[in-house]
């Protein structure tokens, strides 16, 4: 062995085990502020801002431990003793990760932790962004109102700060490429085999059911996103349509719509046809408009167009309740809050959403369904205070074999948690959850005399968007808010 290949061995170890030794110490540390807090009672989960970690988390040091070996293979290594090092990574890598889930689900503080942690390395490099453009100001280097335009937009809030820096670094690798969005009217009922291949195509009558379909959809085979719209309480025939109002008024009921919306489709941060994609998370946390939020609006006008609903009088009439899954319950929330939005959201729901920094519409009942061990809330700022107009029920899971954080925010999963919560709105109706509980099933299909249901009408549509080229891609601006 030559003194390089040695070298190379020495320090290929002392990295792994100054990694590993970086996590035991972090692992000890986490373990006995959660004794503490133990000790003291603090049941209830603190607020991100008020709890931040070391800069070692527990997830950074457990993925750099199990990939060492492989990053810090010599070039010149034999490639056989290379794959084999490669394939016992990856099955560290497996095990980590599956490590990794059980230790935040069995310790929710950890997702704080990570938000925390987050939150101040967005606020080191926005005060380092700042101070570079004030000495570049200071120095009448360049253009000095560039410069002062470019200082107004960094956000003040760490954690968004954090989201526009990443947002800047895919731009700047040339992975986000979105072009202009598009939505088609997918028709399933003529297609021999049917495409998508869905389960559920027909009308939902509980949240519960609405919930199963998202889980439908997120796993449907498209190339894009696709956004399940539901008429509920209208006639289908032609010659009926001048006498909806009468007919509405002899019925007693309203027409009514319920969107669903399911939730980001992978976590790559490279450009696909998918709009549901992490793009649009960092967009709509730094309240932008993603593709996807344009396209499930365009998807909802189309539909009401179907029915013969195009004046703003009739738009103004309609209304919307919107269920949303993770991202879905942003693009809901954001939707809700649009000014000009010309037809009407009366009810929101969330299935795991991120929405505590989403602006709140008033006027709108929003409920939050919520997993104690499910992390993707607090990305929201749901772990404290939450706005007083937003029901949220909560609710423990229990660990299963495997893949226990994507059990706690899978669709499905919330479709049982919905059942829950219906269950308790049944033993307490006079609770804020009963109460927005009862007003959510209004929008589903209610019973009829003679044992007959309400009609309903079910539209799928599929959105897409261009995925341009190098060249002709246009880069947006990621310190600009619109809100």
């Amino acid at each position: 062995m030559s003194a390089l290949s040695r070298w190379y061995s020495t320090a290929r170890r002392l990295c792994s085990t100054l990694l590993l030794a970086s996590l035991r110490v972090e692992m000890d540390h986490q373990w006995q502020r959660a004794r503490w807090h133990r000790e003291r009672k603090r049941t209830r989960a603190r607020g991100v801002a008020q709890w931040l970690p070391p800069a070692w988390g527990v997830a950074t040091s457990m993925l750099l431990a199990t990939r060492a070996r492989v990053m810090s293979a010599s070039p010149l290594a034999n490639p056989r003793r290379i794959d084999a090092l490669d394939h016992r990574s990856r099955a560290r890598m497996s095990e980590a990760m599956e490590e990794m889930q059980r230790a935040y689900f069995a310790y929710p503080w950890l997702g704080a932790a990570t938000i925390g942690m987050s939150g101040r390395v967005g606020s080191l490099l926005a005060r380092l962004a700042r101070t570079s453009l004030r000495l570049a100001v200071w120095s009448r280097r360049g253009d000095r109102e560039r410069h002062l335009d470019r200082l107004s937009r960094i956000p003040e809030d760490g954690y968004e700060a954090f989201m526009a820096a990443w947002l800047a670094l895919a731009e700047a690798a040339g992975v986000i490429r979105a072009g202009d969005i598009h939505v088609r009217e997918v028709n399933w009922e003529r297609t021999d085999p049917p495409v998508p291949r869905l389960t559920r195509t027909g009308v939902p009558h509980s949240l519960a059911d609405a919930l199963e379909d998202i889980d439908d959809l997120t796993f449907a085979a498209t190339y894009g996103s696709l956004v399940k719209i539901v008429r509920v309480g209208d006639v289908d025939q032609a010659w009926l349509r001048p006498l909806r109002h009468v007919y509405t008024r002899v019925r007693g009921r309203r027409q009514r719509w319920i969107v669903e919306i399911p939730g980001t489709d992978h976590l790559s941060m490279a450009t696909t046809t998918n709009p549901a994609d992490p793009q649009a998370n960092l967009l709509e946390t730094l309240g932008q408009t993603s593709n996807q939020r344009i396209g499930v609006h365009r998807a909802i006008l189309a539909t009401m167009a179907r029915a013969g609903i195009t004046t703003p009088e009739e738009l103004a009439r309609q209304d919307v309740i919107m269920i949303g899954h993770s991202q879905g319950a942003m693009i809901a929330m954001a939707l809700a809050a649009t000014t000009d939005l010309p037809y009407r959201v009366g009810a929101i729901v969330s299935a795991g959403g991120p929405i505590g920094r989403m602006p709140v519409p008033r006027g709108v009942a929003i409920l939050a369904l919520r997993h104690v061990q499910d992390p993707i809330p607090l990305f929201g700022g749901l772990a404290g205070e939450v706005d007083p107009s937003i029901t949220v029920f909560e609710r423990s899971l229990r660990a299963p074999q495997a893949g226990v954080l994507y059990y706690a925010h899978a669709a499905n999963t919330y479709a049982t948690t919905a059942r829950h919560a219906a269950e308790y709105a049944r033993h307490v109706p006079n609770s804020p959850v009963g109460r927005i509980i009862e007003r959510v099933r209004d929008y589903f299909p209610q019973p009829e005399p003679l044992g007959a249901t309400e009609p309903g009408r079910v539209f799928l549509y599929e959105l897409y968007q261009d995925v341009l080229d190098q060249a002709s891609t246009e880069r947006s601006r990621p310190w600009h808010r619109h809100r």
